[in-house]
């Protein structure tokens, strides 16, 4: 019903306060009238996202449930790629004495719901209600998104974090402020150390920044994220020099194996066919 009715509920008419004359009212009930007003529109807005919202929790918890006694206890979450998802597990089963694959689906399953609103909030923010509305009943009911909170895999933890370096690049394109580059930086950072498929929005983010700005204030605001960008990355890089004697730039050619070598205990070079028969020997 909600799916059905959040289009036709923003489209009811605004509140009457808004049109009142000046001087009709006093000026603490005009002050009432208009916040209850905003506060009314902002409900109806939110009416919206609740249809996505409930469809999402409901099909994806029913899918981690399900796939919870599904998994045999001496398999365990396995890392790879950079350190980003291997501490969202970690932090997913501190909350337990005992590991269990389960606990990680589950904490998948709540963030994954999240994500719904989250898709919803971007779309308004950088299009309309109506544009967030649908992006969130697509991604609600994405049967690939839902199967996706059972696999223990990077790829949608990914998606999130992918998710919400969007959110804060359009909030960086809307404001300009530095305070707001520092973020995107940040988050910019945090998605590479997940996984570097998208490693040439370092050189577009700049490029897009000169377009948006013109190239002199949209160059030094680019400075800024990647300066923030650099701070987030820098310390693993160091580790992976330390770790392996040479410069390994997080998982691209070589990351990826040198974690999951150093994850089994071995401290020699990182070697892609070694790794390879490691990960092999890993699989359930």
């Amino acid at each position: 019903p909600v799916f059905a009715a959040g289009p036709f509920l923003s489209a009811l008419p605004r509140s009457a306060a808004a049109g009142t004359q000046e001087g009709r009212q006093e000026p603490s009930l005009s002050l009432m009238a208009e916040s209850a007003g905003r506060g009314g529109r902002r409900w109806r807005e939110h009416v919206w996202l609740a249809g996505p919202l409930l469809a999402a929790a409901a099909l994806r918890f029913h899918h981690a449930w399900s796939c919870y006694s599904g998994y045999t206890p001496h398999i365990h979450p396995q890392p790879w790629r950079g350190p980003m998802y291997p501490a969202f597990i970690a932090l997913a089963e501190a909350l337990f004495q005992e590991p269990s694959p389960g606990h990680v689906m589950l904490a998948q399953a709540l963030f994954a719901t999240l994500a719904v609103a989250a898709v919803y909030r971007l779309g308004r923010a950088v299009a309309s209600p109506l544009a967030g509305f649908f992006a969130a009943v697509w991604l609600a009911l994405d049967f690939a998104q839902i199967e996706a909170v059972s696999s223990l895999n990077v790829h949608l933890f990914y998606s999130w974090v992918l998710l919400a370096l969007a959110a804060a690049l359009a909030a960086w394109a809307r404001s300009g402020k530095d305070r707001d580059a520092a973020w995107a930086g940040l988050a910019l950072g945090a998605s590479l150390l997940t996984r570097t498929s998208h490693f040439p929005i370092l050189l577009l983010a700049p490029a897009a920044a000169a377009a948006w700005w013109g190239p002199r204030q949209g160059l030094r605001r680019a400075a800024v994220l990647l300066a923030f960008t650099a701070l987030t990355l820098l310390p693993y890089t160091a580790r992976n020099a330390l770790q392996f004697g040479r410069f390994i730039p997080l998982d691209v050619g070589w990351g990826s194996y040198g974690l999951l070598t150093a994850a089994v205990g071995e401290t020699g070079p990182a070697r892609v066919a070694h790794a390879l028969e490691v990960a092999e020997s890993l699989e359930p």
